[in-house]
């Protein structure tokens, strides 16, 4: 047993030994394996521990002596925190982990993943929580994805990334249902297309063109010189707005993480709201009457204002996207919100995204004639791409 202890990294469960220990040693049918397993650990207390830490049954982890239930507890806490959704990159959760149990040798997601059942890991790698609903994780999907694309796609997409974690199942024939309420897509021949985003429809005016790139984009690669620009800034407290093709402002805005260095927060507004204030078939009704506006518009503030207090501190690095849903609360004033939010010092420094274009030096919401929100010479950076250094 202390070879299979070992090969775990000093963790693991102790059903999960008693299967490995019977693929090695076969028993009798009806062997008890796992009495066998802690009555081993009573025999040597100085080689194998016993710690009761999980909400199932059997709810024991065999363990070295390093360690003991409270930091084992403490690590399987902070890992369904961090599964809440939206699903996050192993690399962020992995750093956060392995200060629970610095002394375990081994990946600690994959350690989370095995003591949990309902942690999972999305076939690019994030940790999320099971089981999830179909519409959070279609959006999920989608947003990574490029279009048209046929409805098979995304079914397959589902499956590979959260599979028997889905409810419901992904049936073909619903897809066209729960897309419907996301209001965003619509489908067209068995084709998923985006028509505009969630907030605002997006219709260029040919008559309203983008103006040229700063002279500052313009030297070298705009994408690579905007993340140069923000890797100067983010060790000091500030604010800068990046306007993003309407497209992909969603891509663009996480490819910054890995401008502003390491330890960044990168939180989803759009997520938030979903998961704090508003289920997205609320907000579909919302789009569809406009006297639920000033409310949706009161709870964007109050989110708005949530998060700053949340993730703001001093040495923080935030980057702040998927905030096209501003244009369906009627709350564009938010990019001013959140420079006064930040600009008295003490919150770190913000990185905020939004769909649209820069137009005679004002940044228009959506690519929109007349949308324009507050910016400030020289602190707004134009981007049509993600950043890919």
């Amino acid at each position: 047993m202390e070879g299979l202890l070992i090969a775990g990294g000093g963790l693991l469960r102790i059903d999960e030994a008693a299967v490995r220990l019977l693929e090695r040693w076969p028993a009798a049918p009806d062997f008890d394996a796992l009495g066998f397993l802690r009555f081993l650990v009573e025999l040597a207390p100085t080689r194998f521990r016993c710690l009761p830490v999980l909400d199932e049954d059997p709810g024991d982890v065999l363990a070295r002596p390093t360690f003991d239930v409270s930091s084992v507890e403490a690590f399987l806490a902070a890992a369904r925190t961090l599964a809440g959704w939206p699903p996050k990159k192993a690399d962020g959760v992995r750093q956060s982990l392995q200060s629970y149990l610095p002394e375990y040798p081994l990946d600690p997601v994959g350690l989370a993943t095995r003591l949990s059942p309902d942690l999972r890991l999305t076939d690019d790698g994030e940790l999320y929580e099971a089981p999830v609903s179909l519409g959070q994780a279609a959006l999920h999907v989608l947003r990574k994805a490029r279009f048209p694309l046929p409805l098979e796609d995304l079914r397959t997409a589902l499956l590979a990334h959260f599979g028997s974690a889905l409810n419901p199942a992904p049936e073909l024939s619903e897809l066209p249902g729960v897309l419907a309420k996301l209001g965003t897509y619509r489908v067209d021949a068995g084709e998923i297309h985006v028509p505009a985003t969630r907030s605002v429809e997006a219709h260029p005016d040919p008559k309203v063109p983008a103006d040229p790139l700063p002279l500052e984009l313009r030297a070298e690669d705009p994408a690579e010189r905007a993340c140069g620009i923000l890797r100067d800034l983010a060790a000091r407290d500030g604010f800068r707005l990046v306007v993003g093709s309407p497209e992909t402002h969603s891509e663009i805005a996480r490819s910054l993480m890995k401008c502003v260095g390491d330890g960044a927060t990168y939180v989803s507004f759009e997520d938030e709201f979903f998961r704090r204030v508003q289920p997205i078939d609320a907000l579909e009704r919302a789009e569809r009457f406009l006297a639920q506006r000033p409310r949706l518009k009161r709870e964007a503030e109050s989110l708005l204002d949530a998060i700053v207090k949340e993730q703001g501190r001093p040495g923080a690095r935030v980057v702040l996207g998927d905030t096209a849903l501003w244009g369906v609360c009627d709350a564009l004033h938010l990019v001013r919100r959140l420079y006064d939010l930040t600009a008295t010092g003490g919150r770190g420094f913000w990185v905020l995204v939004i769909p649209g274009l820069v137009s005679k030096s004002q940044p228009l919401f959506n690519e929109q004639p007349g949308a324009i929100v507050f910016s400030i010479s020289g602190a707004t950076l134009p981007l049509t791409r993600e950043v890919h250094a």
